[in-house]
């Protein structure tokens, strides 16, 4: 197709879908905005197949395709950048990405970043060897079940209400090989990621066994309040599913995955055809209550099939939060705090921890009682929780203590005690609000609970000298310390 033909093309999608895109350069203009045409600047994970990875130095996947159709039809100047999940995530809400080429939508990311219209959901899976007694989710209950390091599928299992020996590892590669390899018993992943890895790498006595379940929205995600993008991005997706685009490269990826037929599979196909030979005869004689039947099965199934992902979901929430403040719980907390710890040796970044509690807070609970205390606990968790980023682990500790840990080095940590310090200041009901400080930086390979105690250490000298709520242990920060109290 010539470069006339693609132009008449897309006016003619653009009027089609209400004008949503005139022209590539009025995309472009659109895009500018107020600060001149640039790159958008695009972050993606290195290690995702089949939806995103490096291949050598030559990025692949489902969704590079997708972003370079995008960028062909809505003509935007792309520069993409790829990382490690954790960092692409902080780039975007820090403001140093446009967009992100795919995240699972969520509540409570949304309260921190803008997603598109979903184009893809992905479903998960059982793997198992071959001759595995394992057939469903019911089956896991005692088993050895590997997860990835911090996907949904570790959230999940940790929130069953059967107890199962959990194996977190780094990466889903790693994971069938260990599982292929003969060790543990099953293996929980996204069910087109799992087949594409047993293919690629010949894991040839592994199989999905049981229906997909957890089904997640992938969605585009660009920084919060950014809607001229994400409505622009939304338009080249509709252009993509209108002209077959978005078909093509979706039949490229994942083809091969849909028209293989698991066990789970060939059994549903056997039964529909069965009884689409009774359904047929039955038709004949009892169209109406039929079509009525139908109707009624097919409500109870989906309202069976939402009742079941709320009920994931409350479980999920009741292991790991606080059911007052809705904050991560302490064991929760611990889980993070391990994980953080191990990247920051890995990679020496730095980590510190903020310990603080209420002033006087005996005192609301005497004067006003217990519900306006607990009203009081819910309001600071609150506005400390709007203040944080999405990269920083808020936990209620115990009582009226809360724990923070920031991926920051112990002079900007000390800078964010002191704006939520001045927050907590200005929260009056039903009396004013004081709090004390203690900050610990993580030393490489010191123990969660020496990094917590000279946290709470740093905290009971803030306590005892109340002109200086904020201290910092003093190995961390003695010199900046006191140069700021200057």
């Amino acid at each position: 197709m010539g470069k006339g033909s693609r132009l008449l093309l897309s006016l003619f999608w653009s009027l089609l879908l209400g004008g949503a895109v005139l022209a590539p350069s009025a995309a472009a203009s659109v895009w500018s905005g107020a600060v001149g045409p640039r790159p958008v600047i695009v972050g993606a994970d290195w290690d995702y197949p089949p939806y995103e990875y490096l291949d050598g130095a030559e990025p692949q996947g489902f969704n590079i395709d997708l972003l370079q159709a995008l960028a062909k039809v809505l003509d935007l100047d792309v520069d993409l950048r790829l990382g490690p999940w954790f960092q692409v995530r902080t780039d975007l809400e820090e403001g140093r990405l446009d967009f992100l080429t795919g995240m699972f939508h969520s509540p409570e990311r949304a309260r921190h970043v803008d997603f598109t219209t979903p184009f893809l959901t992905v479903r998960h899976a059982i793997f198992t060897r071959r001759g595995s007694s394992i057939s469903g989710v019911e089956d896991l209950a005692g088993r050895e079940i590997l997860v990835e390091e911090l996907d949904v599928m570790h959230e999940f299992l940790l929130a069953q209400p059967f107890e199962a020996t959990v194996i977190p590892v780094k990466g889903a590669e790693e994971m069938l090989r260990i599982l292929a390899s003969g060790r543990h018993d099953a293996a929980l992943l996204g069910r087109v990621q799992g087949l594409y890895l047993i293919e690629r790498h010949g894991l040839s006595n592994l199989v999905e066994v049981g229906e997909p379940f957890l089904p997640r929205d992938y969605c585009l995600a660009v920084p919060k309040g950014h809607d001229e993008l994400r409505d622009l991005l939304n338009e080249g997706l509709a252009i993509l599913r209108a002209t077959g685009r978005y078909d093509e490269i979706y039949r490229k990826w994942f083809g091969p995955y849909e028209r293989r037929a698991s066990p789970w599979l060939v059994y549903s196909l056997a039964l529909g055809f069965g009884l689409f030979l009774l359904l047929a005869l039955v038709v004949l004689l009892w169209n109406r209550a039929l079509r009525a039947e139908v109707a009624r099965r097919t409500k109870e199934l989906e309202e069976e099939l939402q009742r079941r992902y709320l009920l994931e979901e409350e479980l999920l929430r009741a292991a790991t939060t606080d059911p007052l403040t809705g904050l991560l719980n302490r064991s929760s907390f611990e889980e993070a705090l391990a994980r953080e710890m191990a990247r920051s040796d890995r990679y020496g970044l730095p980590l510190s921890a903020i310990l603080f509690d209420l002033d006087g807070f005996k005192s609301v609970n005497d004067r006003f009682g217990h519900g306006k205390g607990d009203a009081v606990l819910r309001s600071v968790a609150s506005v400390i929780k709007e203040t944080l980023r999405l990269s920083d682990i808020f936990a209620r500790w115990g009582g009226d203590e809360f724990l923070i840990l920031v991926p920051q080095g112990g002079r900007e940590a000390q800078a964010l005690a002191r704006r939520l310090s001045r927050l907590l200041g200005s929260l009056v009901d039903p009396m004013p609000l004081s709090a004390s400080f203690g900050i610990a930086v993580y030393r490489p390979g010191e123990t969660r609970e020496a990094l917590i105690h000279r946290a709470d250490l740093a905290m009971y000298r803030a306590k005892a000298a109340p002109e200086e709520p904020i201290v910092v242990a003093d190995e961390d920060l003695d010199p900046i310390h006191e140069e700021e109290k200057t």
